[in-house]
């Protein structure tokens, strides 16, 4: 079995609750070339609220492969016209770069938690007052 077809059927399913194909979209997807010369590679598209994930597999005969992820708001900023984006991890098509990306794409979904208030009750603002 070749990376892609692992990759999409053993790697995509850690981070998907069930079926992978109701949670990631994949285009793009082709290949040429058999034995000692070949070359497979896909897009797949991740979808949150907030953004947009585009993972490039590509396993080739000839090298390593590669692996990279960029990331872009699914809506721009007000006044914006656009939609801002970043690359997220890269690098050789194997476990080390997969996990790399699926890091920082928790990264990316975490929110920071606001500071909690302690705030007075009525009784206590009496009191004080």
């Amino acid at each position: 079995m070749d990376k892609i077809n692992i990759f999409k059927k053993r790697w995509l399913k850690e981070i998907c609750l069930g079926d992978v194909d109701k949670y990631i979209q994949i285009t793009g997807e082709g290949g040429e070339g058999t034995g000692n010369g070949y070359k497979h590679e896909i897009f797949l598209y991740l979808f949150t609220d907030n953004y947009r994930y585009c993972i490039h597999a590509k396993d080739e005969s000839k090298n390593d492969g590669y692996l990279g992820c960029v990331v872009s708001t699914r809506k721009p900023r007000a006044g914006e016209d656009w939609t801002r984006g970043n690359d997220l991890p890269d690098g050789k098509f194997d476990r080390k770069t997969w996990n790399k990306i699926k890091n920082a794409i928790i990264r990316y979904e975490l929110i920071q938690i606001e500071p909690k208030i302690n705030r007075l009750t009525d009784g206590e603002i009496e009191c004080q007052g």
